[in-house]
């Protein structure tokens, strides 16, 4: 992320510090989301209104339009679009929990609405359950830049490294903010030269700040974390 190689390279006053912090505010993920999926339902549900109608140049896996009439006229197709809205309706709901549990939620809600062996029109629609379960996974990069930033404003006013990331607190945050894959604060690490901020990233467990190995096709099996190091 630029920002862990701004702090590695440059030497910054608290005002810019305080200036990038201020970028890194909250920015209304759960309302974004929101908005996403309101839309997401408006673009789908036409789907299973006369789905003898859809335009095959999209939707490639139809089946012959008598077939899609008969489904239509059997009641089949109102059976799938309320099974739809219904679907829709638990991934919001999955809005009000921690983002720690939006993937197990989103997943659980996947199950139940979309099995394996899906109906003709549920074949014809995406899951949609990937942009709340991956959320956690593009907010926690985040989170960690503002415990980074926090990190060297201490520096320059203290003249040391924080021993903790619970130092942090009340000065440069209300509470120790939230790793969002497990819930737990995010993980702050000294090393003999810097530190580390690390989240336990998309197999939510904790490797003790181990980065992402090189990628040189030979460690599949290794599991790591999402870090953030700063050598100085």
């Amino acid at each position: 992320m630029a920002v862990e190689r701004i702090v590695n390279r440059v030497d910054l006053s608290d005002a810019r510090l305080l200036m990038l912090s201020q970028s890194f505010a909250d920015f209304g993920e759960k309302t974004r989301l929101l908005m996403a999926l309101v839309g997401e339902r408006c673009l789908t549900y036409p789907v299973f209104d006369r789905p003898q109608t859809l335009n095959r140049d999209y939707y490639d896996r139809l089946p012959p339009r008598a077939v899609l009439e008969a489904y239509n006229a059997l009641g089949l197709a109102a059976r799938d679009g309320i099974a739809y809205l219904d679907c829709v309706q638990e991934r919001m709901g999955v809005l009000r929990l921690p983002m720690c549990q939006y993937r197990d939620a989103a997943e659980t809600a996947q199950a139940r609405w979309f099995p394996r062996k899906r109906s003709i029109l549920r074949r014809q629609i995406g899951y949609g359950t990937g942009i709340v379960a991956r959320e956690a996974v593009y907010v926690a990069p985040r989170e960690m830049a503002r415990v980074l930033l926090a990190v060297e404003r201490y520096r320059l006013a203290h003249g040391s490294l924080p021993e903790a990331i619970d130092s942090l607190v009340p000065e440069y945050f209300a509470s120790v903010p939230e790793d969002p894959l497990d819930g737990m604060p995010l993980r702050y690490k000294r090393l003999d030269r810097g530190y580390v901020i690390y989240s336990v990233g998309e197999d939510r467990r904790d490797n003790g700040g181990k980065p992402r190995p090189p990628e040189d096709g030979e460690r599949h099996y290794e599991t790591w974390d999402v870090v953030f190091q700063v050598q100085r």
